[in-house]
């Protein structure tokens, strides 16, 4: 989890940072350019201002442009903030308003370009150390350029309102990263602690342990694979419990056969058993075999279902033909219980396409259920009906019926209304299968003490 928390903020805050630096580094610029810029300006202004007086009364005169200078200058004029040179041609500097600076030689970048008739600027250390800013004006004397009037300004107010304000801007940066550190730790815990939650719990799934749920915090994605693993959970501690219930089932579906075979197996054994015994043993012994026989093939299919490798041997089957032969195999328990097997009129030359044994192994489980489940003289009638492309077996009995909640799962697989009730629980389950491969649908229907309906539906082939 650390691993994740530790890309997540890396990830996420490392663009919000680099985003951050960006505008720092921009609003720097900004906010230097700005007060440089209106450092400027002020200087532009009192130089134009001096210049203007220069051009009006002493640039035509006759007299020397260092005269010219001190005429301009015969007083002890000095500006506010600003700084005002007079430079010559050769860079000696004839007039300061600040005096300490009267002996500099000036050879400097915005000087050289005010002699060319260009505005100079430059920024540097000046002679006390500090940061100033020069604008640099040439001045005309008898129409040539014959000095440069530069105007000196100290930045050391400027620069401090500038840092201060970077000051100020850093420490917004600042409280902005920490604030999305704690929202990304904030987000990151809430995605982290469920999925920590989860992988708990899914380890004491792994163990076989399935009673504990996962606390499903957030309606999000994270909320919702929480309700997934909670259903899989339930789902797979209901298997278990049906595996359980089935082995249970299974290991009494086989212990009383057995037990039959092996009891009459012993008796048969006994020298001085009688013919009627010995016959009574045998039918006995046979039925239990045949019983078991099922068993074992349902639990064969059941298996090749879940493997998906159930294949069917299609041929074209006769409904008609199919029919009376799987009730010709009831007419002894038919008459032996008392339940009548009706065969009502169906329209002939019904065909199909399926595989014969296994429709036959559907009609057997459906027909033996309905015995079992009948009622003393009670009746089966099979109809066969055509209903558009459809053949339509029904299969109804007389029985007990089966309840409402119950009836959407007696076509699950190892279900068995009553523990009481003989059989693996697979029957219906595997003929649902077998009709739906052929394409089918198999349905039931049924109301407590009036019976069931199994309705059968599968495609007809065109035998013109």
């Amino acid at each position: 989890m650390r691993g994740i928390k530790k890309r997540w903020l890396r990830t996420y805050l490392l663009i919000p940072i680099v985003i951050l630096m960006c505008f720092e580094v921009g609003f720097v610029i900004l906010i230097k350019n700005y007060y440089h810029g209106y450092v400027k300006s002020e200087i532009v202004k009192n130089l134009e201002v001096t210049i203007t007086i220069y051009n009006k009364f002493l640039a035509k005169r006759s007299v020397s442009f260092k005269n010219a200078i001190d005429e301009l200058y015969n007083d002890d004029h000095t500006e506010n903030n600003i700084e005002i040179q007079i430079v010559d041609r050769l860079g000696e500097l004839i007039y300061t308003s600040n005096k300490t600076n009267i002996n500099l030689k000036i050879k400097s970048k915005d000087f050289l370009q005010a002699l060319q008739g260009k505005t100079g600027y430059e920024i540097m250390d000046y002679y006390s150390k500090e940061k100033v800013m020069i604008v640099s004006k040439p001045l005309y004397f008898n129409d040539r350029v014959e000095g440069v009037i530069r105007g000196v300004v100290s930045l050391e107010k400027a620069n401090k309102a500038i840092m201060a304000i970077i000051e100020i801007s850093i420490v917004i940066c600042i409280m902005i990263l920490l604030i999305m550190i704690l929202l990304s730790t904030i987000f990151s815990k809430s995605i982290i602690n469920p999925i920590r939650e989860i992988s708990r719990v899914s380890k004491l799934y792994a163990l076989g342990d399935f009673t504990e749920r996962i606390n499903k915090q957030y309606g999000d994605e994270i909320g919702e694979l929480t309700d997934s693993i909670n259903n899989m959970a339930s789902e797979i501690k209901k298997a278990q419990e049906i595996k359980n219930q089935f082995i249970a089932s299974i290991s009494h579906e086989l212990r009383t056969p057995l037990t039959a075979i092996k009891g009459w197996s012993e008796t048969l054994l006994e020298n001085d058993t009688t013919k009627d015994d010995m016959m009574a043993g045998l039918n006995i012994i046979n039925t239990e075999t045949l019983r078991l026989t099922r068993l074992v093939e349902e639990l064969l299919d059941f298996s090749r279902i879940e493997r998906k490798e159930l294949e069917l041997k299609l041929t074209t089957v006769d409904i008609g033909i199919l029919i009376n032969d799987v009730a010709h195999l009831f007419e002894q328990r038919s008459n032996k219980e008392s339940i009548i097997i009706n065969i009502k009129e169906y329209e002939q030359d019904m065909k199909i396409l399926g595989d014969y044994n296994r429709l036959k192994q559907v009609l057997i489980n459906v027909i033996d259920n309905s015995f079992k489940f009948n009622k003393n003289e009670g009746y089966i009638n099979i109809t066969v009906s055509k209903e558009d492309e459809y053949a339509i077996i029904e299969i109804e009995d007389s029985g007990i019926g089966i309840a409402k909640n119950q009836l959407k799962k007696v076509t699950d697989k190892f279900y068995k209304g009553s523990e009481d009730t003989s059989g693996s629980g697979l029957g219906l389950a595997i003929s649902k299968e077998i009709i739906e491969l052929h394409k089918g649908v198999f349905k039931i229907s049924s109301n407590i003490g009036k019976g069931t309906k199994v309705i059968i539906r599968l495609n007809l082939i065109d035998t013109k």
